[in-house]
C-alpha cells in the first residue's frame, strides 16, 4: 500500500535516510499496521537493499476522504550522529584507524568494513575523544587525519575507503 518513497544516500553522507508514505490499511486486510517509532526496518528497491535502520518518525494524515501514514528514518549509522562517543579511557595509543573506528562503533552494534584497496595509514601515536563529542564527529576527525572517507553501507555498516586509481569509464 505504499504511495510515495524517497531515499537519500550519498558517499559523503554518513546516514542514509528515507521517507515512505503508505495507506493506513492494505486493501483486503482488516488488521491495522503494527508500526511505531524505534522499530527496525529495511528499505528495498526491488531486490536491492538500500537502507537498513530504524523508524524515526511515524505520522498519520487523516482527511475526510483518505487516511495515510508517513514513516521516516535513517540507517543504523544514524545513532553515531545522535549520540556521544564512549570508550574506556577516551584515548588510544599506538593503534590504527580501523581499531579506533571499531571501538567507537561497537557500543552501537555497528560493524566496520575496509575497502579492499583502502590504505588507512600509520598507527596513531595518540588519539583522544573530546568531551561530549558525538561518535560520528570523532570517527570523522580520525578519518580525516588519515585521508580516509567514511560512509555507510546499505546493510548499516561503516565503510572506510580511499580514492581509487581506476577509471570509471565515464567521459
Amino acid at each position: 500500500g505504499w504511495t510515495r518513497i524517497e531515499v537519500q544516500r550519498g558517499i559523503e553522507q554518513i546516514a542514509g535516510g528515507y521517507v515512505l508514505q503508505v495507506t493506513s490499511r492494505y486493501p483486503g486486510v482488516d488488521v491495522p499496521m503494527q508500526l511505531r517509532e524505534g522499530l527496525p526496518c529495511e528499505v528495498r528497491l526491488g531486490n536491492d537493499l538500500v537502507i537498513s535502520g530504524y523508524i524515526d518518525d511515524y505520522e498519520t494524515d487523516d482527511t475526510a476522504t483518505s487516511s495515510s501514514v508517513r514513516l521516516s528514518g535513517r540507517d543504523k549509522t544514524g545513532d553515531l550522529v545522535d549520540c556521544s562517543a564512549i570508550y574506556k579511557t577516551g584515548q588510544w595509543r599506538g593503534v590504527k584507524l580501523e581499531r579506533i573506528v571499531a571501538d567507537i562503533a561497537k557500543p552501537f552494534g555497528i560493524a566496520v568494513e575496509i575497502s579492499p584497496n583502502a590504505e588507512t595509514g600509520e598507527v596513531f601515536k595518540r588519539f583522544a575523544l573530546e568531551e561530549g563529542e558525538k561518535a560520528f564527529d570523532a570517527i570523522d576527525r580520525a578519518c580525516r587525519l588519515r585521508a580516509v572517507l567514511v560512509t555507510s553501507t546499505p546493510d548499516g555498516k561503516l565503510l572506510l575507503t580511499t580514492a581509487g586509481t581506476e577509471s570509471s569509464g565515464v567521459r
